[in-house]
């Protein structure tokens, strides 16, 4: 029974901190590709873009960049990491769609010698979709945001059922101060009027 529940905690502490591989890796590719677009032009990649046929191009190239670089950042330190993973995901749905979607599952050298394919793309869709699912793990700002809200909760419920008590405590102490005021003192009980016995009232008027 004892090596059952170890090997269930250490199952947890595993289940736990499988994110935090995911995480590292995801975050390193998308800092190093955002940085490439935003340290390497952006207007160069919204060019790209446009060639594409995708509308407002520069906006969408910012975007682009904004989610790898700044998703990536907020990713590694686990902060809004459903949010960033999504935006992510989203970003590389788009990928996959208006880029390589036409270039086969498989990765190969395309057109100047650039890699050509979605395997890649689509694994990474499917690493940010996983986080979005599961969240940054023990290891992040967001689990450290969550446990200071529960302890503020906790700290609140507290408060709420001491303040409840006190009420209560309250209203016992008035119900009884109530019922001593409305009940008569013992010396002031009137005694019961007691009737006159008319049987023998009567018989002494006959013998009168």
């Amino acid at each position: 029974m004892n090596t059952d529940m170890r090997w269930d905690k250490w199952r947890q502490t595993l289940l736990e901190w499988s994110d935090l591989p995911l995480r590292l890796i995801l975050a390193a590719t998308f800092i190093t590709h955002g940085s490439q677009k935003l340290y390497g032009g952006v207007e160069g990649f919204a060019q790209f873009l446009g060639t594409l046929g995708v509308p407002a191009p520069g906006f969408m190239a910012w975007v682009a960049t904004l989610a790898e670089f700044g998703g990536g950042i907020l990713i590694l330190f686990g902060m809004f990491t459903r949010l960033a993973s999504l935006a992510i995901a989203f970003d590389m749905l788009v990928a996959i769609a208006l880029v390589h979607w036409g270039q086969g599952f498989v990765m190969h050298s395309g057109a100047n010698g650039q890699p050509a394919g979605f395997e890649w793309q689509l694994g990474l869709f499917a690493m940010a979709v996983t986080l979005v699912l599961r969240g940054a793990g023990p290891l992040s700002i967001d689990a450290l945001m969550c446990r200071k809200s529960a302890s503020s909760s906790e700290e609140l419920t507290d408060q709420a059922a001491a303040d409840a008590e006190r009420e209560q405590i309250r209203r016992a102490s008035r119900a009884g101060r109530a019922t001593t005021l409305t009940s008569p003192p013992v010396g002031d009980v009137i005694p019961p009027v007691r009737e006159p016995d008319r049987t023998t009232g009567q018989a002494s008027s006959e013998g009168v």
